[in-house]
């Protein structure tokens, strides 16, 4: 999983970015979207959503490590402009990020996509796609 997009401001949008970044995903810019295996924008929740969602429609399980020095809340929860959580396999990972460096759309790896099917953050959380399903559905246990 990677989070391409991500330029560490959410308080504007970067109109520059924004061009490279939707220009590189509608295939206006760039020839490697293809190799996409999932997008989600980080909206209507930030990444954890994100992700959880992506688990849900798919049964699969993500591990993503929060980086040091960061506001908690805000990596997990942000909504920011133009971040956008995207899977890959593995092979095709350093291509896409040559190419988003070419294009000078910013990046972040943050994990992998798993056959544990659970959220595993190590040291914050480790919950199952029941887990979330549940949550999300507002159930209680």
């Amino acid at each position: 999983a990677a989070s391409p997009g991500y330029s560490g401001s959410g308080d504007m949008p970067q109109w520059i970015l924004a061009r490279n970044l939707y220009g590189w995903i509608s295939g206006v810019r760039g020839k490697e979207q293809g190799r996409i295996r999932s997008l989600h924008d980080i909206s209507d929740g930030g990444l954890l959503v994100a992700l959880a969602e992506g688990m849900m429609a798919r049964g699969l399980g993500v591990s993503v490590r929060m980086p040091e020095h960061v506001l908690p809340e805000a990596w997990a929860f942000g909504e920011g402009f133009h971040r956008m959580v995207l899977s890959c396999s593995e092979a095709d990972s350093a291509i896409l990020e040559a190419e988003w460096d070419a294009f000078a759309i910013p990046h972040t790896r943050i994990g992998n996509v798993t056959a544990t099917g659970r959220l595993e953050i190590p040291g914050e959380w480790n919950l199952s796609v029941n887990e979330l399903r549940r949550a999300w559905n507002a159930e209680e246990s």
